[in-house]
């Protein structure tokens, strides 16, 4: 789905806001499938959570790839970004994968859940 980041709520857990076509729009949770980030109250947390709103303030679309929700409601998603792009296809197939980039530079770890 492209979308366009709506809120960083923390490292692993996003807001987003999806065009779904007549002027309607729906306004998904997003827990990035997969990785875990620290709790905001560590210092950890905050580098994770500073380091995607660094990351994703020039995307100006981002595609979203789920297929179920978690226990709190949340979409298990895997997001991909190109900082400057609009075009949703190109953004899937030259953008950064956000979960996979969290987990490459140390701000994330593995969760399976």
């Amino acid at each position: 789905y492209p979308a366009r980041v709506g809120r960083i709520v923390d490292g692993d857990t996003l807001t987003a806001i999806v065009a779904l076509g007549e002027s309607r729009f729906a306004f998904p949770r997003l827990r990035l499938r997969g990785i875990d980030t620290p709790e905001l109250d560590t210092h950890a947390g905050r580098r994770a959570k500073d380091a995607v709103n660094e990351w994703l303030a020039e995307a100006t679309t981002i595609v979203i790839r789920t297929q179920r929700t978690d226990a709190y409601g949340r979409y298990l998603a895997d997001v991909k970004y190109l900082p400057g792009e609009s075009d949703p296809a190109i953004v899937l197939s030259e953008g950064i994968y956000l979960n996979r980039e969290l987990l490459d530079e140390g701000l994330a770890r593995r969760y399976v859940g």
